[in-house]
Protein backbone atom coordinates (compact mmCIF):
# COMPACT_ATOMS: atom_id res chain seq x y z
CA UNK A 1 0.00 0.00 0.00
CA UNK A 2 2.63 2.45 0.89
CA UNK A 3 4.74 1.52 -2.54
CA UNK A 4 1.56 2.85 -4.17
CA UNK A 5 1.03 5.70 -2.46
CA UNK A 6 4.72 6.47 -2.98
CA UNK A 7 4.89 5.92 -6.89
CA UNK A 8 1.32 8.18 -7.13
CA UNK A 9 3.33 11.02 -5.04
CA UNK A 10 6.52 10.60 -7.24
CA UNK A 11 3.99 10.83 -10.52
CA UNK A 12 2.31 14.27 -9.05
CA UNK A 13 5.87 15.82 -8.23
CA UNK A 14 6.56 15.26 -12.18
CA UNK A 15 3.86 16.59 -13.15
CA UNK A 16 3.79 19.57 -11.36
CA UNK A 17 7.72 20.16 -12.53
CA UNK A 18 6.09 20.87 -16.22
CA UNK A 19 6.82 24.10 -17.98
CA UNK A 20 3.87 25.95 -18.75
CA UNK A 21 4.89 26.09 -22.14
CA UNK A 22 3.97 22.25 -22.14
CA UNK A 23 1.08 22.70 -20.58
CA UNK A 24 -0.45 25.08 -22.98
CA UNK A 25 0.82 22.20 -25.76
CA UNK A 26 -1.25 19.72 -23.87
CA UNK A 27 -4.47 21.72 -23.47
CA UNK A 28 -4.27 22.51 -27.15
CA UNK A 29 -3.54 19.01 -28.27
CA UNK A 30 -6.56 17.96 -25.37
CA UNK A 31 -9.08 20.56 -27.31
CA UNK A 32 -8.54 18.95 -30.68
CA UNK A 33 -8.84 15.38 -29.42
CA UNK A 34 -11.97 16.08 -27.55
CA UNK A 35 -14.15 16.35 -30.98
CA UNK A 36 -12.61 13.34 -32.58
CA UNK A 37 -15.11 11.17 -33.53
CA UNK A 38 -13.33 7.78 -33.10
CA UNK A 39 -14.14 6.97 -29.28
CA UNK A 40 -11.11 5.13 -28.62
CA UNK A 41 -8.98 8.47 -29.33
CA UNK A 42 -11.91 10.44 -27.24
CA UNK A 43 -10.58 8.05 -24.07
CA UNK A 44 -7.36 8.49 -24.63
CA UNK A 45 -8.12 12.12 -23.57
CA UNK A 46 -10.67 11.02 -20.91
CA UNK A 47 -7.98 9.02 -19.49
CA UNK A 48 -5.02 11.32 -19.00
CA UNK A 49 -7.26 14.10 -18.33
CA UNK A 50 -9.22 12.35 -15.36
CA UNK A 51 -7.75 8.90 -15.16
CA UNK A 52 -10.58 7.15 -15.55
CA UNK A 53 -11.73 4.83 -18.22
CA UNK A 54 -13.22 6.20 -21.20
CA UNK A 55 -17.23 5.35 -21.35
CA UNK A 56 -19.54 6.56 -24.62
CA UNK A 57 -21.53 9.19 -23.39
CA UNK A 58 -25.14 9.11 -25.00
CA UNK A 59 -26.82 12.24 -25.76
CA UNK A 60 -29.30 13.55 -23.38
CA UNK A 61 -33.49 13.10 -24.40
CA UNK A 62 -33.86 16.72 -23.74
CA UNK A 63 -30.77 17.58 -25.96
CA UNK A 64 -32.13 15.27 -29.24
CA UNK A 65 -35.46 17.06 -28.85
CA UNK A 66 -33.51 20.50 -28.36
CA UNK A 67 -32.16 19.80 -31.67
CA UNK A 68 -35.27 18.64 -33.54
CA UNK A 69 -35.88 22.59 -34.12
CA UNK A 70 -33.13 24.20 -33.33
CA UNK A 71 -29.74 23.86 -35.52
CA UNK A 72 -26.99 21.91 -34.19
CA UNK A 73 -23.88 23.97 -34.60
CA UNK A 74 -21.51 21.26 -34.47
CA UNK A 75 -23.17 20.28 -37.86
CA UNK A 76 -21.29 23.33 -39.30
CA UNK A 77 -17.67 22.25 -38.51
CA UNK A 78 -15.55 19.09 -39.15
CA UNK A 79 -13.50 17.38 -36.93
CA UNK A 80 -9.89 17.62 -38.01
CA UNK A 81 -9.15 20.83 -36.22
CA UNK A 82 -11.51 22.31 -33.92
CA UNK A 83 -10.64 26.01 -32.08
CA UNK A 84 -12.67 27.63 -29.43
CA UNK A 85 -13.19 30.30 -31.97
CA UNK A 86 -14.60 27.77 -34.92
CA UNK A 87 -17.42 26.47 -31.41
CA UNK A 88 -18.26 29.93 -30.53
CA UNK A 89 -18.72 31.32 -34.04
CA UNK A 90 -20.29 28.00 -34.84
CA UNK A 91 -23.14 28.81 -32.17
CA UNK A 92 -23.50 32.22 -32.78
CA UNK A 93 -24.34 31.10 -36.67
CA UNK A 94 -26.08 28.15 -35.81
CA UNK A 95 -28.66 30.48 -33.24
CA UNK A 96 -28.80 32.89 -35.94
CA UNK A 97 -30.40 30.40 -37.88
CA UNK A 98 -32.67 29.03 -35.59
CA UNK A 99 -33.67 32.25 -34.39
CA UNK A 100 -34.41 33.12 -37.75
CA UNK A 101 -36.35 30.12 -38.76
CA UNK A 102 -38.14 29.19 -35.70
CA UNK A 103 -39.63 33.05 -36.35
CA UNK A 104 -40.37 32.12 -40.09
CA UNK A 105 -42.05 28.82 -38.48
CA UNK A 106 -44.59 30.53 -35.97
CA UNK A 107 -45.50 33.68 -38.94
CA UNK A 108 -45.96 31.14 -41.84
CA UNK A 109 -48.44 29.07 -39.73
CA UNK A 110 -51.50 30.52 -40.01
CA UNK A 111 -51.53 30.40 -43.76
CA UNK A 112 -50.70 26.63 -43.72
CA UNK A 113 -53.20 26.13 -40.87
CA UNK A 114 -55.83 27.82 -42.49
CA UNK A 115 -55.25 26.65 -46.11
CA UNK A 116 -56.51 23.28 -44.68
CA UNK A 117 -59.56 24.41 -42.42
CA UNK A 118 -61.60 22.26 -45.07
CA UNK A 119 -60.40 19.09 -44.06
CA UNK A 120 -61.48 18.94 -40.34
CA UNK A 121 -59.76 21.15 -37.02
CA UNK A 122 -57.73 17.72 -35.99
CA UNK A 123 -56.57 16.64 -39.40
CA UNK A 124 -55.68 20.30 -40.27
CA UNK A 125 -53.71 20.52 -37.38
CA UNK A 126 -51.80 17.51 -38.13
CA UNK A 127 -51.25 18.16 -41.78
CA UNK A 128 -50.47 22.16 -41.51
CA UNK A 129 -48.18 21.36 -38.72
CA UNK A 130 -46.01 18.33 -40.31
CA UNK A 131 -45.77 20.66 -43.62
CA UNK A 132 -44.49 23.38 -41.58
CA UNK A 133 -42.02 21.42 -39.57
CA UNK A 134 -40.53 20.13 -43.04
CA UNK A 135 -39.58 23.02 -43.86
CA UNK A 136 -38.02 24.09 -40.69
CA UNK A 137 -35.88 21.17 -41.29
CA UNK A 138 -34.78 21.50 -44.80
CA UNK A 139 -34.02 25.20 -43.52
CA UNK A 140 -32.11 24.02 -40.77
CA UNK A 141 -30.24 21.32 -42.49
CA UNK A 142 -29.80 23.76 -45.46
CA UNK A 143 -27.67 26.33 -43.82
CA UNK A 144 -25.84 23.43 -42.67
CA UNK A 145 -24.93 22.10 -45.59
CA UNK A 146 -23.87 25.81 -46.85
CA UNK A 147 -21.29 26.28 -43.61
CA UNK A 148 -19.83 23.03 -44.60
CA UNK A 149 -18.95 24.56 -48.22
CA UNK A 150 -15.13 23.37 -48.07
CA UNK A 151 -12.81 22.06 -51.57
CA UNK A 152 -14.70 18.48 -51.83
CA UNK A 153 -18.07 20.14 -51.47
CA UNK A 154 -18.71 23.43 -53.02
CA UNK A 155 -20.64 22.92 -56.10
CA UNK A 156 -22.94 20.96 -52.95
CA UNK A 157 -22.86 23.61 -50.76
CA UNK A 158 -23.51 26.51 -54.10
CA UNK A 159 -26.75 24.28 -54.37
CA UNK A 160 -27.56 23.91 -50.64
CA UNK A 161 -27.23 28.12 -50.34
CA UNK A 162 -29.67 28.49 -53.64
CA UNK A 163 -32.12 26.34 -51.96
CA UNK A 164 -32.29 28.41 -49.02
CA UNK A 165 -32.01 31.64 -50.55
CA UNK A 166 -34.90 31.12 -52.38
CA UNK A 167 -36.68 29.52 -49.36
CA UNK A 168 -36.48 32.19 -47.20
CA UNK A 169 -37.51 35.04 -50.10
CA UNK A 170 -40.73 32.27 -50.03
CA UNK A 171 -40.74 32.81 -46.18
CA UNK A 172 -40.76 36.42 -45.85
CA UNK A 173 -43.29 37.18 -47.99
CA UNK A 174 -45.19 34.34 -46.76
CA UNK A 175 -44.61 35.79 -42.84
CA UNK A 176 -46.22 39.16 -44.11
CA UNK A 177 -49.55 37.40 -45.30
CA UNK A 178 -49.39 35.29 -42.33
CA UNK A 179 -49.81 37.52 -39.11
CA UNK A 180 -52.35 39.23 -41.42
CA UNK A 181 -54.54 36.28 -40.51
CA UNK A 182 -53.48 35.91 -37.32
CA UNK A 183 -53.92 39.64 -36.21
CA UNK A 184 -56.21 41.36 -38.66
CA UNK A 185 -58.87 38.90 -38.97
CA UNK A 186 -61.69 41.67 -38.43
CA UNK A 187 -60.44 43.69 -41.37
CA UNK A 188 -60.43 40.56 -43.50
CA UNK A 189 -63.57 39.94 -42.96
CA UNK A 190 -64.70 43.59 -43.80
CA UNK A 191 -63.01 42.84 -46.70
CA UNK A 192 -64.16 39.81 -47.66
CA UNK A 193 -68.11 41.41 -46.99
CA UNK A 194 -67.24 44.30 -49.42
CA UNK A 195 -65.84 42.04 -52.04
CA UNK A 196 -68.91 39.69 -51.81
CA UNK A 197 -71.16 42.90 -52.13
CA UNK A 198 -69.01 44.31 -54.81
CA UNK A 199 -69.66 40.77 -56.91
CA UNK A 200 -73.40 41.59 -56.63
CA UNK A 201 -73.01 44.60 -57.98
CA UNK A 202 -71.18 43.42 -61.01
CA UNK A 203 -73.64 40.47 -61.28
CA UNK A 204 -76.62 42.72 -61.53
CA UNK A 205 -74.77 45.12 -64.25
CA UNK A 206 -74.06 42.01 -66.18
CA UNK A 207 -77.81 41.34 -66.68
CA UNK A 208 -77.84 44.41 -68.64
CA UNK A 209 -75.47 42.87 -71.72
CA UNK A 210 -76.00 39.09 -70.51
CA UNK A 211 -77.09 36.70 -73.21
CA UNK A 212 -80.63 35.91 -72.67
CA UNK A 213 -81.29 32.16 -71.45
CA UNK A 214 -83.98 30.80 -73.08
CA UNK A 215 -84.06 27.45 -75.47
CA UNK A 216 -85.41 28.98 -78.49
CA UNK A 217 -83.62 32.31 -78.52
CA UNK A 218 -81.34 31.57 -81.16
CA UNK A 219 -83.91 29.73 -83.29
CA UNK A 220 -86.02 32.96 -82.93
CA UNK A 221 -83.14 35.37 -83.64
CA UNK A 222 -81.43 33.81 -86.78
CA UNK A 223 -85.07 32.85 -88.33
CA UNK A 224 -86.41 36.56 -87.36
CA UNK A 225 -83.41 37.94 -88.96
CA UNK A 226 -83.33 35.69 -92.16
CA UNK A 227 -87.11 36.29 -91.89
CA UNK A 228 -86.70 40.50 -92.29
CA UNK A 229 -84.34 40.37 -95.15
CA UNK A 230 -86.46 38.10 -96.98
CA UNK A 231 -89.39 40.21 -96.72
CA UNK A 232 -86.83 42.97 -98.51
CA UNK A 233 -85.88 41.08 -101.18
CA UNK A 234 -89.11 39.84 -102.25
CA UNK A 235 -91.40 41.88 -104.67
CA UNK A 236 -94.87 43.57 -102.96
CA UNK A 237 -97.24 41.40 -105.52
CA UNK A 238 -95.27 37.43 -104.59
CA UNK A 239 -98.05 35.38 -102.44
CA UNK A 240 -95.33 34.16 -100.29
CA UNK A 241 -94.97 37.52 -99.02
CA UNK A 242 -97.93 37.62 -97.34
CA UNK A 243 -96.86 34.41 -95.55
CA UNK A 244 -93.83 35.05 -94.00
CA UNK A 245 -94.63 38.27 -92.72
CA UNK A 246 -97.93 37.03 -91.18
CA UNK A 247 -95.27 34.02 -89.46
CA UNK A 248 -92.40 36.17 -88.39
CA UNK A 249 -94.48 40.26 -87.86
CA UNK A 250 -98.36 39.01 -87.30
CA UNK A 251 -100.91 40.46 -89.51
CA UNK A 252 -100.45 43.65 -91.07
CA UNK A 253 -102.98 45.60 -88.98
CA UNK A 254 -101.60 44.35 -85.94
CA UNK A 255 -98.36 46.35 -86.77
CA UNK A 256 -99.12 48.72 -83.43
CA UNK A 257 -101.08 45.97 -81.38
CA UNK A 258 -99.73 45.78 -77.73
CA UNK A 259 -98.44 42.26 -77.88
CA UNK A 260 -97.40 42.03 -73.96
CA UNK A 261 -101.03 40.25 -73.25
CA UNK A 262 -100.97 37.62 -75.76
CA UNK A 263 -99.03 34.56 -74.52
CA UNK A 264 -96.20 33.73 -75.83
CA UNK A 265 -96.47 30.52 -77.96
CA UNK A 266 -98.92 32.48 -79.70
CA UNK A 267 -96.23 35.25 -80.59
CA UNK A 268 -95.11 35.56 -84.25
CA UNK A 269 -91.24 34.88 -84.50
CA UNK A 270 -90.12 38.67 -84.16
CA UNK A 271 -92.31 39.22 -81.13
CA UNK A 272 -91.08 36.86 -79.51
CA UNK A 273 -87.35 37.54 -79.40
CA UNK A 274 -88.72 41.39 -78.43
CA UNK A 275 -90.66 39.63 -75.51
CA UNK A 276 -87.87 37.94 -74.69
CA UNK A 277 -85.43 40.85 -74.47
CA UNK A 278 -87.82 42.96 -72.99
CA UNK A 279 -88.45 40.54 -70.05
CA UNK A 280 -84.49 40.52 -70.01
CA UNK A 281 -84.05 44.57 -69.44
CA UNK A 282 -87.03 43.93 -67.05
CA UNK A 283 -85.56 41.38 -64.72
CA UNK A 284 -82.18 43.64 -64.50
CA UNK A 285 -84.40 47.03 -63.75
CA UNK A 286 -85.53 45.36 -60.90
CA UNK A 287 -82.55 43.52 -59.54
CA UNK A 288 -80.91 47.20 -59.70
CA UNK A 289 -83.37 48.69 -57.99
CA UNK A 290 -83.61 46.19 -55.71
CA UNK A 291 -80.05 46.36 -54.76
CA UNK A 292 -79.55 50.33 -54.55
CA UNK A 293 -82.32 50.24 -52.07
CA UNK A 294 -80.09 47.98 -49.97
CA UNK A 295 -76.82 49.96 -51.12
CA UNK A 296 -78.17 53.05 -49.81
CA UNK A 297 -78.71 51.43 -46.41
CA UNK A 298 -75.03 50.34 -46.43
CA UNK A 299 -74.24 53.66 -46.73
CA UNK A 300 -76.32 54.62 -43.74
CA UNK A 301 -74.47 51.40 -41.82
CA UNK A 302 -71.21 52.13 -42.45
CA UNK A 303 -70.40 48.11 -41.78
CA UNK A 304 -70.17 45.57 -44.90
CA UNK A 305 -70.02 42.84 -42.69
CA UNK A 306 -72.97 43.59 -40.53
CA UNK A 307 -75.45 44.92 -43.83
CA UNK A 308 -74.19 41.65 -45.70
CA UNK A 309 -75.62 39.59 -42.48
CA UNK A 310 -79.17 41.47 -42.13
CA UNK A 311 -79.75 42.34 -45.29
CA UNK A 312 -78.42 39.95 -47.88
CA UNK A 313 -78.50 36.85 -45.51
CA UNK A 314 -77.86 34.39 -48.42
CA UNK A 315 -75.17 35.73 -49.70
CA UNK A 316 -73.69 35.74 -45.90
CA UNK A 317 -74.23 32.50 -45.36
CA UNK A 318 -72.06 31.20 -48.50
CA UNK A 319 -69.13 32.78 -46.78
CA UNK A 320 -69.67 33.04 -43.75
CA UNK A 321 -70.96 31.37 -40.68
CA UNK A 322 -71.09 30.99 -36.50
CA UNK A 323 -71.76 34.27 -33.90
CA UNK A 324 -67.83 35.23 -34.87
CA UNK A 325 -68.71 35.55 -38.37
CA UNK A 326 -65.74 33.01 -39.28
CA UNK A 327 -64.93 32.86 -43.12
CA UNK A 328 -65.96 29.50 -43.94
CA UNK A 329 -63.25 28.78 -46.68
CA UNK A 330 -59.68 28.93 -45.83
CA UNK A 331 -58.59 29.26 -48.68
CA UNK A 332 -60.40 32.28 -49.07
CA UNK A 333 -59.19 33.64 -45.76
CA UNK A 334 -55.98 33.31 -47.37
CA UNK A 335 -56.36 34.66 -50.65
CA UNK A 336 -57.80 37.99 -49.01
CA UNK A 337 -55.05 38.12 -46.76
CA UNK A 338 -52.60 38.22 -49.56
CA UNK A 339 -54.59 40.62 -51.39
CA UNK A 340 -54.79 42.60 -48.13
CA UNK A 341 -51.01 42.49 -47.28
CA UNK A 342 -49.62 43.32 -50.86
CA UNK A 343 -52.22 45.48 -51.96
CA UNK A 344 -51.17 48.19 -48.92
CA UNK A 345 -47.52 47.20 -49.53
CA UNK A 346 -47.78 47.63 -52.84
CA UNK A 347 -49.45 51.44 -52.53
CA UNK A 348 -47.17 52.04 -50.03
CA UNK A 349 -49.69 52.04 -47.11
CA UNK A 350 -47.39 51.31 -44.08
CA UNK A 351 -49.05 52.47 -41.25
CA UNK A 352 -52.10 50.34 -41.67
CA UNK A 353 -49.94 47.60 -42.16
CA UNK A 354 -48.36 47.40 -38.69
CA UNK A 355 -47.11 44.22 -37.00
CA UNK A 356 -47.57 42.37 -40.44
CA UNK A 357 -44.79 45.17 -41.93
CA UNK A 358 -42.95 44.35 -39.03
CA UNK A 359 -42.81 40.61 -39.17
CA UNK A 360 -42.22 40.86 -42.99
CA UNK A 361 -39.17 43.12 -42.60
CA UNK A 362 -38.08 41.09 -39.48
CA UNK A 363 -37.72 38.03 -41.47
CA UNK A 364 -36.00 39.72 -44.33
CA UNK A 365 -33.43 41.28 -42.55
CA UNK A 366 -32.75 37.73 -40.17
CA UNK A 367 -32.64 35.49 -43.15
CA UNK A 368 -30.25 37.89 -44.96
CA UNK A 369 -28.46 38.22 -41.62
CA UNK A 370 -28.09 34.60 -41.06
CA UNK A 371 -27.39 33.66 -44.99
CA UNK A 372 -24.52 35.84 -45.29
CA UNK A 373 -23.03 34.82 -41.07
CA UNK A 374 -23.37 30.75 -43.04
CA UNK A 375 -21.27 31.84 -46.15
CA UNK A 376 -19.08 33.76 -44.77
CA UNK A 377 -18.20 30.83 -41.73
CA UNK A 378 -17.84 28.36 -44.56
CA UNK A 379 -15.05 30.43 -46.25
CA UNK A 380 -13.55 30.90 -42.69
CA UNK A 381 -9.63 28.88 -43.30
CA UNK A 382 -9.74 27.58 -40.00
CA UNK A 383 -12.79 26.26 -40.72
CA UNK A 384 -11.86 24.71 -43.98
CA UNK A 385 -8.88 23.32 -41.71
CA UNK A 386 -11.71 21.44 -39.73
CA UNK A 387 -12.63 19.35 -42.69
CA UNK A 388 -8.36 18.97 -43.76
CA UNK A 389 -8.26 15.06 -44.97
CA UNK A 390 -4.42 15.61 -44.57
CA UNK A 391 -4.40 16.79 -41.50
CA UNK A 392 -7.07 14.63 -40.24
CA UNK A 393 -5.04 11.73 -41.27
CA UNK A 394 -1.81 12.17 -39.64
CA UNK A 395 -3.32 13.17 -36.73
CA UNK A 396 -5.34 9.98 -36.44
CA UNK A 397 -1.90 7.81 -37.73
CA UNK A 398 -0.07 9.60 -34.85
CA UNK A 399 -3.17 9.13 -32.27
CA UNK A 400 -3.72 5.38 -32.91
CA UNK A 401 0.20 4.77 -31.88
CA UNK A 402 -0.22 7.01 -28.94
CA UNK A 403 -2.93 5.13 -27.76
CA UNK A 404 -0.54 1.64 -28.56
CA UNK A 405 2.06 2.61 -26.45
CA UNK A 406 -0.35 4.01 -23.27
CA UNK A 407 -1.87 0.89 -22.98
CA UNK A 408 1.19 -0.91 -23.80
CA UNK A 409 3.01 1.33 -20.83
CA UNK A 410 0.37 0.40 -18.35
CA UNK A 411 -0.55 -2.41 -16.04
CA UNK A 412 -4.19 -0.85 -15.58
CA UNK A 413 -6.15 0.16 -18.72
CA UNK A 414 -8.07 2.19 -16.39
CA UNK A 415 -5.01 4.44 -14.54
CA UNK A 416 -2.89 5.20 -17.31
CA UNK A 417 0.04 6.92 -15.50
CA UNK A 418 -1.12 10.90 -16.61
CA UNK A 419 2.96 12.23 -16.48
CA UNK A 420 3.34 9.29 -18.77
CA UNK A 421 0.90 10.11 -21.10
CA UNK A 422 2.04 13.84 -21.20
CA UNK A 423 5.65 12.57 -22.16
CA UNK A 424 4.27 10.89 -25.43
CA UNK A 425 1.72 13.60 -26.20
CA UNK A 426 4.81 16.10 -25.69
CA UNK A 427 7.12 13.87 -28.22
CA UNK A 428 4.02 14.58 -30.91
CA UNK A 429 3.21 18.29 -30.06
CA UNK A 430 5.16 20.67 -31.61
CA UNK A 431 4.82 18.98 -34.90
CA UNK A 432 1.49 19.13 -34.71
CA UNK A 433 0.45 22.36 -33.16
CA UNK A 434 3.44 24.12 -34.97
CA UNK A 435 1.86 23.89 -38.62
CA UNK A 436 -1.87 24.64 -38.10
CA UNK A 437 -0.77 27.50 -35.95
CA UNK A 438 1.37 28.62 -39.08
CA UNK A 439 -1.29 27.82 -41.14
CA UNK A 440 -3.82 29.69 -38.95
CA UNK A 441 -2.21 32.89 -39.50
CA UNK A 442 -1.82 32.89 -43.52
Amino acid sequence: MSKKNDASTENNQEESQLSPDTVKKYVYLFKQLENHPDPEIREIVDLAKKGKPFQTIKTPIKEKLFYLFFANPEEYYGRTFVTDDIKASAVQTAGAVSVSNLTDFASNFPVLFFAFTNIGLIPCLVVSSSINYFILLFGNYTAAAVSRGHKNSRSWSRSAAAGLISLNILQSLVSGVGMELFNNQSNLKQMLASQLIEEQKAKVDSLKDSKIEHPGYDDYMQECTKGRQQLLELPANDPRRHTLYVRILGEYKDKDRDWSAVNFEKLPICHRLTRLEQENVEAYKQAKEYLDSKLIIRSKMGNDLVFLKQKLPDVYNQSFQGDNDEIISGVTAVAISMDSFFGRLIAGDFFNLGLSLYFFLWSIISSTAFILMTIQFARRKDVAKSFDKDLELKRDMWLNRLLEEAIEDSEDVNNINLSSTFKKLEQFADEMNQPLEAKNND
